[in-house]
């Protein structure tokens, strides 16, 4: 079965992110909204809670950062790191936080965006550096247009990678501009541990949709 993790950015103000939850209970989903309101989101019935981020350091004097040990409190089980919207160019930062995040028994989803010698090297170290790598879900989400047999031929890239450079293949997940008309495309045709949307979640009939075809 697919797991459909939503991350809701910035998108919704209070009232629209009370609303959400309410009609997202029992969905089996699991949910990413903005750090505020995490509190709406924290034990609904069926839903697992993830975070957008989490700070790379231990609690201390750290102004404006969020770290793991206070997610704890809200029950998050999960947290988005090296989203391309929040691209994390620093090895060291890069590695300690997915350090945390483990350590704390928070599952990691891990986002590249290329198909590149970079993107692979730091895999590479962070692998090696890490025991329990196997455990951390990558997200394949393209930045520009590519049409979804690309799509494909590139996430096999990313698991022969992981195969023949590891020894194991890590959960593999797409993220894109997946929505309500071409989630049946993407579902058939893509062999992965799930999806990670956005937008297309954000209107809760078309998002109950999507759920239908992925479960």
């Amino acid at each position: 079965m697919k797991k459909i993790f939503v991350n809701l950015k910035d998108w919704f103000d209070l009232e629209e992110n009370r609303n959400f939850a309410e009609n997202i209970q029992g969905l089996n989903v699991i949910v990413f909204p903005s750090m505020p309101y995490l509190y709406i989101y924290n034990n609904l019935k069926g839903i697992e809670l993830g975070s957008q981020d989490v700070s790379a350091f231990d609690i201390g004097a750290h102004t404006g950062s969020v770290n793991v040990k206070h997610l704890k409190n809200f029950n998050i089980d999960w947290a988005i790191l090296n989203h391309n919207e929040l691209k994390i160019e620093s090895f060291d930062i890069l590695y300690n936080k997915i350090l945390n995040c483990l350590e704390n028994n928070i599952k990691v989803i891990l986002c590249i965006n290329d198909i590149e010698k970079r993107e692979f090297n730091i895999l590479k170290r962070l692998a090696k550096n890490i025991e329990n790598f196997n455990e951390v879900y990558i997200a394949y989400e393209t930045i520009k247009e590519i049409d979804i047999y690309t799509i494909k031929e590139n996430i096999e890239i990313i698991k022969n990678f992981c195969k023949e450079t590891f020894g194991y293949i890590n959960p593999i997940i797409y993220g894109g501009n997946i929505n309500s008309e071409n989630i049946q495309e993407y579902s058939s045709t893509l062999s992965i541990d799930g999806i990670l949307i956005s937008r297309g979640a954000l209107d809760i009939d078309k998002f109950k949709t999507i759920i239908s075809v992925v479960k």
